[in-house]
């Protein structure tokens, strides 16, 4: 017989080097073809001498094989035991994947999510003491979910998974190929299970086999029973293409160190200083000292008393007590505290008892059980040879010189022998975890809402001065530009130079919604009688035209404020539910007839325009589907007391919402695009802050922080008016986009010119409207910061506010008003006096 790798794999001679990781014979071999062999179907329920039975026919013929293990809730299955007895018997020929079923997530956290709860399956049912290499995933063509390549192998690489297989992908030839996170994909090859027609699955081999490409083979297991005659034919021909020279039997795990190029495992080092290390030539120093010499990463373990305004380095960790730093981003867990969902930790670091899982887990943080005792300097005693790993290091563990040189000289040579790679414990996280800007947005979020959360103290009395202030100047907008014949607030204003006034007699049914707000909150500010407000709601509803749209009666697109009449037809469902949200409002406050209110709803045909829960509008291209809107969510809980059951596009979120709850919400609002400021802070104020709310808000409010104290430009995005063609701009946030990239600005014109980046940049604005609901949801520096500017810049004498502040020079929306910048100013400020007394 040849000296191939398959004759040495035979004598057994090659195991030791192929477990350490130190060989690669593959890359040695450059003229034959990959052959890589799964065995699939195995599951709780698959017979153990059925699978004994294949494995013994391919194994015997020196052809190595990779089963594909289906895990279930089922702790001890007798033919999983086997399986792993296999593995440590025969540890170069045999390697054990774990099966993905689908259809699954497709969002890349929820993929994350996935794999941690296969890895720890598989720690748990396979491999407790982390002996073996479980480090591929498989689906095949059954599962259903390859064809849509929803298998995303970056968010496996948490979980420690290295290769994908994803044999019979569409009858291709087989690839091979590194990809992901330092990570091998093969695909394509044949598949065949036992229905399959011996003549079939023959012909599919033989072609494989005569190709030029990498072959790749899977074969479904019966569950039990006899094995399909076909197969001892099968493992002839592969036995015949090994001994010819021109295949060369591997593995998964194998080719993930051929094509990775990598060292495939990772390993971080915890320092934990103790009592004996009170001074620098204690043992954590003096190991310091070794690792320091020989250029090795590490992480030190912050003192259990650290003070809780303790600002933490990117380099340190810190214990998980009631004393934990608020900003602190890694942790040591010495009880399982880990699913704590708003601790700001995007890193927990697992001990004794605490250390029961790996991955992510469904509070969005990643969970890294440490390996811990005293003969970890020995590295082989403790360390998983074929995982990542984190090392805890303690004083007791490293009492003596001998003992720290030993550790310092076994992590380089390591390192130096391409056996791992060394990190630091925040280096290691980043390295697992794939990119996803989603959770990196929700993890800042909430570890500032817990450095810094809002300010609950009370308004002092200059406080309250100045809101009371600001509310009657903002009252000025809507008692001066109110038509006194229709009662009906003009859209908007500009003051010009001269002094004179041009008003837009023109108001959409949303710009209505804010003047009933406004009178409401001017009421209850004490800038206006009740019996005034309810006289001027009333009239508001008796001159509103309602006119017929394919045959139903609706409220136009917008109305003419100086007389009863149409500006322009057309119907939108979201301002004209803003509009009864409002009334609503108005009821609930005392200053509008319950059946004053019935009336004119019941005068609308609003439910015909419901479609399955979605609700429509209509414009000069017909009726639209506004379902995937982020005014829908808002309408959804605001119409509901109207009787309207609208579908949201936002998944519910319960009271005490997981990290799980709140990533599906994130990864649904970046299915429709960008958001702003409103609706989520609109729909706090007037219908009461909810989790979904709050969540949003939280993620805008600290993503607008961070691009401040990058750029030195404030943020204050929402939709407002322009004193410029085309009149309207949205500014919002894309979660799913990383950094500034993902701050938006469009104006819904489709005239290029309103596109190019110099225009965006020309009206790029602090909405003035915006800051004072960041100031009433979220008191912060940042909130106090934005209000003072616009406080001090926008500022209209006997018009209200300016709509914003042009962020390029700072000067503002020079004498141009409207009436959702008021009428939410005057809501914002009257939500503010009532949540603090």
């Amino acid at each position: 017989m040849k000296t191939t790798r398959r004759a040495v794999l035979l004598s057994g001679a090659a195991v030791l080097a192929l477990r350490i990781g130190g060989l690669r014979p593959a890359a040695a071999q450059t003229g034959p073809r990959n052959l890589v062999l799964c065995l699939t179907g195995i599951s709780a329920a698959t017979a153990p001498d059925t699978l004994d039975r294949a494995i013994t026919l391919f194994l015997t013929r020196g052809i190595p094989v990779t089963a594909a293990l289906a895990l279930t809730d089922q702790d001890d299955a007798p033919v999983f035991r086997l399986a792993t007895d296999i593995a440590r018997r025969e540890a170069g020929l045999f390697e054990i994947a774990v099966e993905v079923d689908g259809p699954h997530d497709p969002w890349r956290y929820f993929q994350m999510r996935r794999a941690a709860d296969l890895r720890n399956r598989a720690r748990t049912q396979l491999d407790p003491g982390r002996t073996l290499p479980i480090v591929t995933v498989l689906t095949s063509a059954a599962s259903g979910i390859v064809d849509s390549g929803i298998v995303d192998l970056a968010a496996y690489r948490s979980a420690g998974f290295l290769a994908l297989v994803q044999p019979g992908l569409s009858d291709r030839s087989a690839s091979f190929a590194a990809t992901g996170m330092e990570q091998v994909a093969l695909t394509g090859g044949a598949e065949g299970d036992p229905a399959t027609p011996d003549a079939q699955i023959l012909h599919q081999i033989d072609a494989m086999l005569s190709g030029e490409t990498d072959c790749l083979l899977a074969l479904r297991l019966p569950a039990s029973g006899d094995l399909p005659p076909v197969w001892r034919q099968i493992a002839d021909r592969l036995s015949a293409a090994l001994d010819s020279g021109a295949l060369y039997g591997t593995r998964p795990f194998d080719l993930v160190q051929q094509l990775s190029r990598q060292p495939p495992f990772s390993l971080a080092v915890l320092l934990h200083p103790g009592p004996a290390d009170q001074s620098p030539d204690g043992p954590i120093g003096a190991l310091m000292r070794e690792m320091d010499r020989l250029d090795l990463p590490y992480t030190v373990v912050a003192p259990k008393s650290i003070p809780p305004d303790q600002t933490f380095a990117a380099d340190s960790c810190t214990w998980a007590d009631a004393e934990t730093p608020s900003g602190a981003d890694c942790v040591v867990l010495e009880q399982a505290a880990a699913s704590d969902q708003n601790a700001p930790w995007r890193i927990a670091v697992t001990t004794g008892s605490a250390a029961t899982g790996s991955g992510m887990s469904s509070a969005a943080r990643l969970i890294m059980p440490a390996v811990t005792g005293a003969d970890n300097w020995r590295l082989d005693a403790g360390l998983a040879p074929n995982d990542d790993n984190l090392l805890l290091v303690t004083s007791a563990d490293i009492p003596t010189q001998v003992d720290r040189l030993a550790l310092a000289e076994s992590l380089a040579a390591l390192r130096d022998d391409g056996r791992a790679k060394l990190f630091t414990v925040a280096e290691l996280a980043n390295h697992l975890t794939a990119p996803d800007p989603i959770l990196d947005r929700f993890q800042a979020a909430r570890r500032l809402r817990q450095a810094a959360p809002p300010d609950q103290t009370p308004l002092a009395p200059a406080d309250t001065t100045a809101l009371l202030e600001d509310a009657r100047l903002a009252w000025r907008y809507i008692e001066r530009m109110t038509h006194p014949d229709t009662g009906l607030c003009a859209g908007a204003a500009h003051l010009g130079a001269a002094g004179q006034l041009v008003i837009s007699n023109q108001a959409t049914m949303w710009d209505l919604a804010s003047q009933i707000q406004g009178i409401v909150a001017a009421n209850q500010l004490g800038l206006l009688a009740a019996d005034n407000a309810a006289l001027r709601i009333v009239k508001i509803l008796n001159n509103i035209p309602i006119k017929l749209i394919d045959g139903l009666r609706l409220p136009p697109l917008f109305v003419k404020t100086d007389r009863r009449a149409v500006f322009r037809s057309g119907f939108d469902f979201c301002d004209t539910g803003r509009f009864l949200i409002a009334l609503d409002t108005a009821m609930l406050a005392g200053l509008l007839p319950a059946t004053t209110a019935a009336a004119f709803f019941a005068n609308l045909d609003l439910s015909a325009t419901l479609r399955d829960g979605h609700p429509f509008s209509h414009g000069r291209s017909g009726w639209s589907d506004g379902f995937a809107n982020h005014c829908t969510p808002y309408l959804a809980r605001g119409l509901a007391k109207w009787g309207l059951a609208i579908a949201s596009p936002y998944p519910a979120l319960p009271d005490t919402p997981t990290g799980d709850d709140r990533m599906r919400l994130l990864y649904s609002i970046a299915q429709i695009g960008a958001y702003g400021t409103e609706p989520p802070l609109l729909e706090a104020t007037e219908l009461g802050p909810s989790p979904t709310t709050r969540c949003m808000a939280d993620v805008l409010f600290d993503a607008q922080l961070r691009s401040f104290e990058i750029t030195g430009r404030l943020k204050c995005v929402s939709e407002t008016s322009l004193n410029m063609k085309p009149w309207f701009a949205y500014q919002g946030l894309r979660v799913d986009q990383p950094g500034e990239a993902g701050w938006v600005i469009r104006t819904g014109d489709p005239d290029p010119q309103y596109a190019t980046e110099t225009f965006l940049n020309q009206i790029e604005a602090i909405s003035s409207k915006a800051a004072f609901l960041w100031a009433a949801h979220y008191p912060h520096p940042y909130s106090t910061r934005l209000l003072a500017v616009v406080r001090s810049t926008a500022r209209v004498p006997d018009l209200g506010f300016s709509v914003g502040v042009f962020v390029r020079d700072g000067a503002p929306m020079q004498g141009y008003s409207d009436i959702n910048t008021n009428g939410v100013i005057l809501s914002a400020i009257a939500y503010t006096l009532r949540k603090t007394g």
